[in-house]
């Protein structure tokens, strides 16, 4: 929960769906199984990219989706980075890209089981999220 944009139930719903990061060998394997890169269709050597990519889970696209707007909207570096991509590319294609990032983060953690770092694409963040997870029942005495 300490990746920008991820919150509780975020963190949950990637946690459940992922069913153990053991099984995505690389980062680029666990983008694709994300819906985070263009399907392919090849056939006769013509390679051409499928818009509607249904290979995958929806529910971690929808997850990294709804964690980019607002890493976006809450963290300076990741606005810049994506203001930088959305003056030459599409603003879905602008998302899509800082989802990647985001989910490339959360790749590292859950296979190296290592803090996250507070850095995006080498940039230190200058904002940092607040312990609130989890909460005390009560406080203590």
């Amino acid at each position: 929960m300490w990746i920008p944009g991820i919150g509780p139930l975020t963190a949950g719903t990637i946690y459940l769906e992922v069913d153990g990061i053991t099984r995505f060998p690389t980062v680029q394997h666990f983008w694709f199984y994300c819906r985070l890169v263009p399907g392919a269709a090849n056939s006769a050597q013509r390679m051409r990219h499928r818009s509607g990519n249904q290979d995958g889970n929806r529910y971690l696209k929808l997850a990294f989706s709804h964690a980019t707007i607002r890493a976006i909207q809450y963290f300076p570096e990741i606005r810049a980075w994506y203001q930088r991509w959305k003056r030459k590319k599409p603003r879905n294609v602008a998302r899509a890209l800082v989802a990647k990032e985001l989910a490339k983060s959360v790749y590292l953690v859950l296979h190296e089981q290592v803090d996250f770092n507070q850095q995006f694409k080498g940039t230190p963040l200058t904002r940092q999220k607040q312990a609130r997870w989890p909460r005390r029942a009560s406080p203590s005495a």
